[in-house]
């Protein structure tokens, strides 16, 4: 039980950070152009849970891991400017699932929280960050264009990493760590890669939906109310697939929710709108939860971390805005619509034959 706190907080912690809005900037500059600086610390954060997950071995290093990871995540966002709390925040965030995945072992019931809850964080860590005091006026994305006297100060994330951290402590204390894996062991080719699979799958779909917008403006309560219902549905979607665990179901539904975004235009776009909202939460909880019993700490790690770092949360928070209309592009029904949607089909088809392969293979 106290790992399983640890582990649901932790993951749903790191998927928070994963997704907040990086700071962009250029940190080289060639004949071929700048990259990225938000680019570069997302996959700082991707290599971070890879690493951690693959070379901790002992119990009490992924807990003190874990723990760190937590306090240096809260701190930076209370202590240090926007400019360098969302990079740190970010790494840290890649570090603690890393730890997390650790922490899960070889028990599939421990990855299943995990999955669930680093899902979980994907589609509704926006909407717990805006409830922050300030935050429905001034939306995160928009912070860097208000005073650093007149940002909010954050309290909601640094409370869940404070609460992460004593999770951690709670459960080294209470000796519910996971006993060190067989150095000797090989570890199996197809358990590395399935998890990645699931993840790319997960990210292909969401590539589709609709960026479903909440109106935080509306009160606390509506937006409490929205996470209690997205979350009810993700622990759905990853109870079933742990007592049903069937991974061409968690396929078969994220090509549907690919192909709604056909319906683009009223009234049924209503469709659109709801598998992005509602169905995509609960099928990529699923997905995950039907693989569990096939992927080492590393490749679980890169597969959670990977569609965190890469996708925009389909669920989006809305404070203010203001934009001027634009005319409507030129579009082609081949080149922009039948390619590109066929493109990501075949990417969720293609990840779902892997890992039905790989996990038959795998024992």
């Amino acid at each position: 039980m106290r790992a399983t706190v640890a582990l649901v907080l932790s993951g749903f912690l790191a998927a928070v950070l994963l997704t907040r809005e990086p700071t962009t900037g250029v940190v080289a500059a060639g004949s071929i152009g700048g990259v990225d600086s938000g680019v570069v610390v997302l996959g700082g954060a991707v290599i971070a849970a890879g690493l951690v997950a693959a070379l901790v071995r002992r119990a009490a290093l992924a807990s003190a891991t874990g723990i760190g990871a937590a306090l240096t995540a809260g701190a930076s966002l209370l202590a240090a400017s926007p400019d360098m709390a969302v990079p740190i925040g970010t790494i840290a965030g890649g570090v603690l699932l890393g730890a997390a995945s650790v922490l899960a072992g070889a028990t599939s019931a421990r990855r299943a929280w995990l999955a669930a809850a680093t899902v979980g964080g994907l589609f509704v860590g926006g909407l717990v960050e805006s409830l922050d005091p300030g935050r429905r006026e001034v939306p995160g994305r928009y912070a860097e264009y208000v005073l650093a006297s007149e940002q909010p100060t954050p309290v909601v994330v640094p409370i869940v990493a404070a609460l992460t951290a004593v999770a951690w402590v709670w459960t080294t204390l209470r000796s519910d760590l996971p006993a060190a894996p067989d150095r000797r062991s090989t570890p199996i080719p197809g358990r590395v890669v399935v998890p990645i699979l699931a993840g790319t799958a997960v990210l292909a779909a969401a590539s589709t939906a609709a960026g479903v917008a909440i109106d935080v403006a509306a009160g606390p309560a509506w937006t409490i109310g929205s996470i209690v219902v997205l979350l009810a549905l993700i622990v759905l979607g990853a109870a079933l697939g742990r007592r049903w665990p069937r991974p061409s179901v968690g396929i078969g539904v994220l090509v549907l929710v690919c192909l709604t975004s056909l319906a683009d235009g009223p009234p049924w776009d209503n469709l659109w709108f709801v598998a992005g909202l509602l169905v995509l939460p609960a099928a990529a909880a699923f997905l995950f939860a039907s693989v569990v019993r096939t992927p080492t700490a590393t490749g679980w790690a890169l597969g959670l971390a990977v569609p965190l770092a890469v996708s925009v949360p389909a669920v989006r928070d809305v404070g203010w805005t203001a934009y001027t209309p634009l005319d409507a592009p030129t579009t082609s029904l081949l080149g922009d619509v039948v390619l590109p949607l066929g493109i990501v089909v075949g990417t969720v088809l293609v990840a779902g034959i892997g890992i039905a392969l790989l996990g038959r293979r795998a024992p």
